[in-house]
């Protein structure tokens, strides 16, 4: 009864029990047949009879324990997908819900990837033609250069930063934006691609452009009074 108890607390089947029983008899059976005594000797095949109940007992519990560190193996590691998924899920819901233009280049500045709203925000109806385009060849001569110091300063682990003037593609209606981009890692820590965010400013750009021009218009006028004022005279 007690060894029964025994074997249930460490988590061993009722088949497991069955094989533990045959192994036991088997065991014991080639334990006297070893010896050579006859059944009658007690002594002896109780002896060959404990020796294999804790033979079988031992590989038994051994294998269920086995088993439960499997099951908790595989239970740590389905519970880790699992967070990394809703981790994965959760970083692509914020990259394609982004007003911002969002994109990844390789080393050598070629597009792999642009989120959603980035397609949207510059009227870009397939990506597609565009993956593995040089990102540098979409702007102006200006600006070109402007983004080269940029992606050379990420690439040395700074942050390369611009503003520049990008057009949409469908309607050509004129855009600034603010543009960051920064170097992806690996694990080991090594540089192997870039992102780049770009910022639509163009509201406050226009903005500044018209107080700009305002305060010229101002100074010209402030300017002429002295001159209206001595005609008028």
């Amino acid at each position: 009864m007690l060894a029964m108890k025994y074997i249930s607390s460490k988590g061993i089947s009722k088949a497991d029990v069955g094989h533990l029983a045959a192994t036991v008899i088997l065991i014991g059976a080639a334990f006297q047949a070893y010896l050579g005594v006859p059944k009658s000797d007690f002594l002896t095949v109780s002896i060959g009879g404990t020796i294999a109940f804790l033979l079988a007992l031992a590989v038994i519990i051994y294998s269920a324990q086995q088993a439960r560190n499997k099951r908790l193996v595989e239970a740590q590691l389905s519970s880790t997908c699992e967070e990394l998924q809703n981790k994965q899920v959760f970083c692509d819901s914020i990259f394609e819900t982004s007003r911002d233009c969002i994109k990844v280049l390789d080393f050598d500045c070629k597009l792999i990837f642009m989120n959603v709203g980035g397609q949207r925000l510059l009227e870009i109806c397939d990506f597609a033609p565009l993956s593995g385009a040089n990102w540098l060849e979409f702007w102006g001569e200006k600006d070109r250069e402007s983004a080269k110091a940029a992606v050379e300063k990420a690439k040395s682990g700074g942050v390369g930063q611009f503003t520049g003037y990008f057009p949409t593609t469908q309607t050509r209606t004129p855009m600034w934006f603010d543009v960051v981009i920064t170097a992806i890692r690996d694990q080991g820590g090594k540089a192997k691609e870039l992102l780049v965010v770009s910022r639509d400013v163009t509201e406050v750009r226009n903005d500044t452009e018209t107080i700009r021009s305002s305060e010229v218009q101002l100074k010209t006028l402030a300017e002429s009074i002295p001159q209206i004022v001595w005609t008028s005279t």
